[in-house]
């Protein structure tokens, strides 16, 4: 049984497992190029847009020159305008931590774009909090 597991044999980049293939799976070194491609992934969104984070920045250029320049907040309030329904989740960071999350001034400012746009903060386990 074990003499035919892949694990058994060496595989590229010294991975536990064989690469797998028809995965719709993409690799990046630029930051550019991972934000552009989230930009059109989220402008591509029909029904629904799903997001969690640690630290949300609203206000992030998604798109650099000499693309147009398109914020994370006027995609996601342009799509919820068409219908799709926004759902996000933000860290909600401890007090006297230091983290500077912000995630309260994220959630008020995002929630209020549009209706379709829901945001909830993931509950404290410790006292205090933002």
């Amino acid at each position: 049984f074990y003499l035919n597991s892949p694990r058994i044999t060496s595989q590229p980049f010294g991975s536990s497992y064989p690469p797998r293939l028809k995965c719709d799976v993409k690799a990046y070194s630029l930051s550019r190029d991972y934000f552009s491609a989230v930009a059109v992934a989220l402008l591509n969104a029909q029904k629904e847009i799903l997001i969690t984070c640690w630290k949300n920045s609203p206000c992030v250029l998604l798109t650099r020159p000499p693309l147009p320049s398109l914020r994370l907040d006027h995609i996601l309030k342009y799509k919820a305008e068409q219908g799709v329904k926004i759902f996000i989740l933000l860290y909600k960071e401890v007090e006297y931590v230091g983290q500077g999350n912000d995630s309260g001034a994220a959630r008020h400012y995002l929630t209020n774009l549009h209706k379709n746009i829901r945001c909830i903060r993931h509950p404290n386990k410790f006292i205090g909090g933002s």
